[in-house]
């Protein structure tokens, strides 16, 4: 992701989605209208509910309030990497620590791979080298 290089994001059609697994969310067109939301656990099996407030400081995420947690199935523990939906299901973010959620209302991205047999060429080294920089020059509330 252009704001934040620990959220990666790959392109599926639906019947790749099908073949992986996996599920196709909408998300969000209105990301910041939610105060409630459900958290879901990324490799650990646990959801709840919880509620995020702005943070004026860190434009782009939301911060979870830790006095509104609901665990409604499994330790919940929020975490990197963990799901935010609104009520209704639709994707609001991702988790980029456990207190900070990237709100995912664009797609851009800060750098892009192949997959290929030969990266070498793509100079992933470099480019990965650079993205572990920018997150290094986040505030430390969000690294």
């Amino acid at each position: 992701h252009w704001q934040d290089p620990r959220i990666v994001f790959m392109p599926v059609n639906a019947a790749e989605a099908r073949k992986l697994g996996g599920k196709i969310y909408r998300a969000s067109p209105t990301p910041f209208k939610f105060q409630d939301a459900v958290l879901v656990g990324a490799t650990e099996n646990y959801y709840g509910e919880c509620r995020f407030e702005i943070d004026t400081t860190t434009p782009g995420y939301v911060k979870l309030d830790r006095n509104v947690l609901k665990g409604l199935f499994g330790k919940f523990n929020p975490s990197r990497g963990d799901f935010v939906f609104s009520k209704n299901g639709d994707l609001l973010g991702i988790m980029a620590n456990s207190t900070y959620c990237l709100m995912l209302n664009n797609f851009g991205s800060s750098a892009t791979f192949e997959f290929s047999s030969d990266t070498r060429s793509q100079r992933t080294g470099t480019t990965l080298s650079r993205l572990y920089s920018t997150v290094l020059q986040m505030p430390l509330k969000l690294q």
